[in-house]
């Protein structure tokens, strides 16, 4: 039977340092991308859609008072079918539930990403311990380091569902007016500037 020797305190630290870093990337890059972007999509949704329906109906009504009902007769025609059946509004409902291509493109590049420093880490630890066990004939117990890093990620993570699901989760990063506040700002310069560049042509 070949003897191995004992590996020094720094070998041991290297592969534990490799480890912990493997295994805490791979836990928080798998909880991001699973659990918590869907969910900032489908809350940041929620919010939008509830702001819209909430306060829609009061903001077209005062736009009309103001306007002697002139952006009613605008919706009008938007929402007026043409020879072939579709309206406007139809047309750019349509365009806008598309996803957009760029934006899927951008959200890929954090996970590739994430993919290579994980290949990159791992490919660097074999040849760490590949080195250590057979050039250097040194028992490297992968075993127990690997095992002691799985409960202490496994303390920290129960942890950390605790918060996220009774702290985080109930924190409302913007003020759920501020959609349509922004929207009413955007419309205002809208037409202001456009006002002003018919002011100007005339």
């Amino acid at each position: 039977m070949k003897l191995c020797l004992k590996p020094k305190a720094s070998d041991l630290l290297v592969i534990d340092v490799f480890v912990h870093i493997i295994i805490l990337l791979t836990v928080i890059s798998i909880f991001y991308f699973v659990m918590i972007a869907p969910l900032e999509s489908k809350e940041l949704t929620e919010q939008i859609t509830n702001q819209i329906d909430s306060n829609m109906n009061t903001v077209y009504t005062n736009i009309n008072k103001d306007t002697d009902n002139i952006f009613n007769d605008i919706v009008k025609k938007l929402n007026t079918p043409d020879g072939k059946g579709t309206s406007t509004l139809d047309i750019m409902s349509e365009y806008y539930s598309k996803p957009d291509e760029s934006t899927q493109n951008w959200n890929l590049i954090p996970l590739f990403g994430t993919i290579i420093v994980l290949i990159a880490l791992l490919g660097g630890f074999f040849a760490i311990w590949g080195t250590l066990t057979q050039s250097c004939n040194k028992c490297v117990p992968v075993g127990r380091i690997l095992l002691e890093n799985i409960v202490l990620f496994g303390l920290i993570g129960v942890i950390e569902a605790v918060f996220f699901m009774f702290i985080a989760k109930q924190y409302v990063p913007v003020k759920p007016s501020y959609f349509i506040n922004q929207t009413l700002s955007s419309l205002k310069k809208t037409f202001n500037r456009d006002s002003v560049s018919e002011a100007s042509s005339s």
